[in-house]
């Protein structure tokens, strides 16, 4: 937070440290010296921190010590920024895939909208890793309602080329969220749903089906113009693969949803 090192001769006599950690693992710590990893720009990227050096008047970190740690973090923020310089050209150049092959769906194959439908929220799944994709297709006869719901799940990834062998129950289907983004023409996306003010009906129905939902990513999907919201296509629980656990959607998921709601929105008027 404050990008200064910090440099800490008796961890106990410092208000700051938590000892916590010492009492569960009985390790016993005595000295920190932790430095902040800056990229090119000067903005802070990681922390590095070392613990208990081992030689030295008290165990105590010197100023060489942080002059040496900090020449060598230098380095660090260099390899740490063309990790993520390289890491974000890849994923850019597998949307683009992605992206080519959803337009190829769309203008090469003249099939019925559910068999569009379900290709296309195939795709959204595989590549943003989320339990289930559901687009809502608006009513033009009402404000409130839509005319058909496609929803489909993980699980179901397999069968993307067959149709579903089993009925979508879309009353269990929550819509609050599809209609506020329908009504807002913006996105939505909230990180764990039990803790938005704006949906209280969360919070007092627990034990309803639709509270399996934690993290939420919901977009508009507008007509040619961009001056109507035709339907809304809507992720629950992104899933991180490597703790077996759901996380919140960021900013790369809402833009690439936004490029997908565009091919649904070419699938749903042509």
């Amino acid at each position: 937070a404050t990008g200064q090192l910090l440099n800490i001769r008796n961890a106990y006599e410092d208000s700051r440290f938590n000892a916590e950690v010492d009492q569960i693992t009985g390790y016993k710590t005595q000295s920190i010296l932790c430095l902040p990893i800056k990229n090119h720009r000067g903005e802070v990227v990681g922390v590095a921190q070392a613990i208990n050096k081992k030689c030295g008047e008290d165990g105590a970190f010197t100023e060489q010590d942080e002059k040496d740690f900090s020449a060598y973090l230098t380095f660090s923020g260099i390899v740490l920024h063309n990790a993520q310089l390289y890491e974000t050209s890849q994923l850019e150049n597998r949307r683009n895939q992605v992206l080519l092959d959803l337009a190829s769906l769309i203008f090469e194959e003249q099939q019925c909208l559910e068999v569009i439908l379900r290709k296309i929220a195939g795709t959204i799944l595989s590549f943003m890793q989320a339990q289930a994709c559901t687009v809502f297709i608006t009513d033009d006869d009402s404000l409130n309602s839509f005319s058909g719901v496609f929803h489909m799940e993980y699980e179901e990834l397999g069968e993307v080329l067959e149709p579903p062998k089993r009925a979508c129950d879309v009353s269990q289907i929550n819509y609050m969220y599809a209609h506020y983004v329908k009504n807002t023409m913006q996105p939505l996306n909230i990180a764990d749903v039990t803790k938005d003010q704006r949906f209280p009906w969360t919070s007092e129905n627990p034990d309803h089906t639709s509270n399996q939902i934690k993290s939420v990513l919901c977009t508009p999907i507008r007509n040619g113009k961009k001056d109507k919201v035709i339907g809304v296509c809507q992720l629950v629980n992104k899933m991180d693969e490597s703790c077996c656990s759901i996380k919140a959607f960021n900013r790369n998921d809402e833009q690439f949803l936004e490029a997908f709601a565009i091919f649904c929105g070419l699938g749903i008027q042509y």
